[in-house]
């Protein structure tokens, strides 16, 4: 924008030099031979009116250059000002973009933690399928009949044997107040509180 400025001001100060230089070249016109012997000569004092003219154009036109030299300074301050807040903004924007990638990178090891949990508690959910509900309700059904003490011994027996997963599914088709009570004939406390936690994550399929 300095570079607009000092072409301007260079270009200006050419023109009024040309426009000064020719005026003063220009001879002035010459008089009618007649007028010549009869005009009596004028008083040296008095300016010619061709001169007061040209000195009028010329403070015309040196404010004109003026006005035009205070709006390009004008621009020149707002641009400075624009860039200024460009600057500004370019710089939080980097670093914000720098917080960002520092979060970024801070969050990849919980994340990768919080999805190995997930995929663990997925493959430790017991499910139950369509098919299963049917042989293991009925399995279920005569639980709930058997005495509590003899049905503790065996679902006990069947996690020793493997079969966790079964004897969690069969306690959670049973009635709530049958299955709590088998919980409780159930020697191995830690087994039972396990079964139990197993039995609020089941899912049932189909």
């Amino acid at each position: 924008m300095k570079k607009i400025v000092i072409v301007a001001v260079a270009g200006v100060i050419s023109f009024v030099g040309s426009f000064l230089i020719s005026g003063a070249m220009a001879p002035p016109p010459s008089p009618p031979a007649a007028a010549v012997s009869e005009a009596p000569a004028p008083a040296p004092a008095d300016e010619p009116p061709a001169l007061l003219g040209r000195e009028k154009e010329l403070d015309e036109l040196v404010r004109d250059v003026r006005a035009k030299l205070e709006e390009l300074r004008r621009k020149e301050d707002h641009l400075d000002q624009r860039e200024k807040r460009l600057s500004v903004t370019q710089d939080q924007i980097k670093q914000q973009t720098v917080e960002l990638e520092t979060l970024r990178v801070s969050l990849v090891a919980p994340l990768a933690r919080l999805k190995e949990a997930r995929d663990q508690l997925e493959r430790a959910r017991v499910t139950v399928s369509a098919e299963e509900r049917v042989n293991l309700k009925r399995a279920a059904s005569i639980y709930e009949m058997m005495d509590p003490v003899r049905g503790g011994q065996i679902l006990g027996e069947m996690c020793t044997n493997n079969q966790e997963d079964d004897a969690v599914r069969i306690l959670y088709l049973m009635s709530e107040r049958s299955a709590g009570k088998v919980l409780q004939e159930i020697k191995d406390k830690g087994l039972a509180a396990r079964l139990f936690e197993k039995m609020k994550q089941i899912r049932e399929q189909g």
